[in-house]
């Protein structure tokens, strides 16, 4: 069976056969790699059955919609998408990635300019790469919702498509936002010919005091991971980084081996939220639960980021997976949150409010935390309760007309 799409395999057996031997260089498992198999043995009777002589990326999604139709129980329609897309990337000659980021899940071929262009205004009005990557991933959300609505062009959206689009969304205050923004682009562009934006409903985003926990709670929680399984190394040495040292999940998620001094006992890093540099001190127990990481339980690697997925191919962790972890610690430790976060934030809330009861000035605290905004310590008074009372006014004597009542009450 040739390939259309390229000529680096001539067979869809040699392209098979090619992605096997990657899962298996990237460390795949046995069962990981039967995995594969198993929906490679359907795509191959679904060639036989309709005739085909050839696999493409065409042929791989008429394969999944057909899936859809016809699901199998031996083969999971949720690891289906990432099969096709490793053998169009082996097509393609695209590097092996473990998840695709979220600015490249694609645009419908008929709005991509319109993404493109909006991406391009962000940049020249000075956003950073990590915003524009958030609102790519909005902006392809409304378009493929869009087009799945059996809208084509631009011009044609209604208030009704914006309203079914936001009622769709998982994350609605953020949704909001972002697609109010793409909609005044495309008005203020000429794209479209009214001002859409206001059919966005608002979302109230409540004014929530930061989350913190208390000195108890936080040894509960260091103590519940269990360090003698995977990866109960990493999970803690990421815990306590957020904890002692107040980085951010996507800076921990990003740390690598050049990033950490060991023999200066400094950690260096450019902020990825403000793109500012950091430099802290390395901590005698952050360093050790790092070493104790690196030396018994981090999978053999080459790549230069310190912490590793546990399961194959061993790639970088992501941020969620930073969350997931302080989370998922955070249920087994039966901590009572009572409305507060459970990830990285609340990590590093609680240092700074530990910082404040240390009579730490709040310019100090914002440096220690890499903060670029002189006003974002004014937050941490929220739970300075220590500091405020020495604020407290003396209740004045009551006179007038309130003491007089008080006084009839008390003879009564």
């Amino acid at each position: 069976m040739k390939i259309e799409s390229s000529n680096r395999f001539s067979t869809w057996q040699e392209l098979r056969e090619a992605l096997i031997a990657q899962l298996k260089s990237m460390c795949y498992s046995q069962g990981g790699v039967a995995q594969y198999q198993t929906i490679f043995n359907e795509i191959e009777q679904y060639l036989g059955r309709n005739g085909l002589n050839s696999y493409s990326k065409r042929v791989g999604l008429d394969f999944y919609n057909y899936m859809k139709q016809h699901p199998m129980g031996k083969v999971s329609m949720s690891r289906i998408p990432t099969v096709l897309r490793r053998l169009s990337d082996l097509l393609e000659g695209k590097k092996y990635t473990y998840l695709r980021p979220a600015a490249e899940r694609q645009a419908p071929d008929c709005f991509k300019a319109e993404i493109e262009g909006y991406l391009n205004y962000l940049r020249l009005h000075g956003n950073r790469e990590s915003s524009i990557e958030n609102y790519a991933c909005y902006g392809k959300q409304f378009v493929n919702f869009l087009y799945t609505s059996g809208i084509k062009k631009i011009s044609d959206i209604q208030p009704t498509h914006i309203y079914g689009a936001f009622m769709q969304s998982s994350d609605k205050a953020n949704y909001s936002s972002a697609l109010r923004g793409f909609l005044r682009y495309l008005y203020n562009s000429g794209l479209v010919r009214n001002d859409m934006a206001p059919f966005v409903p608002s979302v109230r985003r409540p004014q929530r005091i930061p989350s913190v926990y208390s000195k108890e709670e936080t040894e509960k929680l260091l103590s519940c991971v269990d360090q003698k399984v995977s990866p109960g190394k990493r999970d803690y040495a990421i815990m306590l980084i957020a904890l002692r040292l107040g980085l951010r999940t996507g800076d921990i998620a990003r740390l690598t081996f050049d990033n950490i001094d060991f023999d200066e006992k400094m950690v260096n890093i450019i902020q990825e939220k403000t793109e500012i540099p950091l430099r802290i001190t390395l901590l005698p127990e952050v360093e050790a639960a790092i070493n104790s990481y690196l030396q018994n339980e981090r999978r053999a690697s080459t790549d230069p980021h310190i912490f590793l997925l546990d399961m194959a191919p061993h790639t970088p962790i992501s941020r969620n997976c930073v969350y997931n972890a302080i989370n998922r610690h955070f249920i087994k430790s039966g901590i009572h949150a009572g409305g507060r976060k459970r990830g990285g934030h609340a990590l590093r809330m609680t240092l700074a409010s530990e910082l404040i009861s240390e009579d730490v000035p709040y310019d100090a605290v914002r440096k220690i935390l890499g903060q670029e905004d002189y006003n974002s310590t004014k937050r941490y008074i929220r739970f300075d309760v220590k500091s405020l009372r020495r604020c407290a006014l003396e209740v004045p004597p009551l006179s007038g007309m309130v003491s007089a009542r008080l006084r009839e009450g008390g003879n009564q």
